[in-house]
């Protein structure tokens, strides 16, 4: 039995983030291809969902998404996700991402509040029955 998927959204220091979430257990966050949304993994969700509590989020500026208040830059691509994952009190999720610059920009934004004291797992999600 698939898992429905929900759709949300959640005041950030960042901006109104849009974000759906399907299953349960330990959290696996889905980050999208710029300038793509959440609906990119749409046929993935439901199969992580058997194992996860799968988060996938609209980057600011893209699918439903609030539009930044300031220029796009990869450091501030870091601290929307932190910022999300704060509101959300996240504080250890795998990643899964479609390109390898989508983690490295989660380093680069590590200047917000709390960003010392987050235990972020950084694993390869296989998924071989797609």
């Amino acid at each position: 039995m698939s898992s429905p998927i929900t759709r949300a959204f959640i005041r950030t220091r960042e901006g109104t983030i849009h974000y759906v979430t399907a299953g349960a257990g330990d959290p696996v966050l889905l980050l999208h291809q710029t300038p793509r949304s959440w609906d990119e993994y749409r046929d993935v969700i439901p199969l992580l969902a058997e194992n996860f509590s799968v988060i996938a989020m609209d980057t600011l500026g893209f699918g439903d998404s609030e539009k930044p208040s300031t220029p796009s830059s990869v450091e501030g691509y870091g601290r929307a996700v932190i910022a999300f994952l704060d509101a959300l009190g996240i504080e250890r999720t795998s990643i899964v991402s479609c390109c390898r610059e989508r983690p490295a920009s989660m380093r680069r934004g590590e200047g917000s509040p709390r960003s010392g004291h987050r235990s972020t797992s950084w694993r390869s999600v296989l998924m071989a029955r797609i």
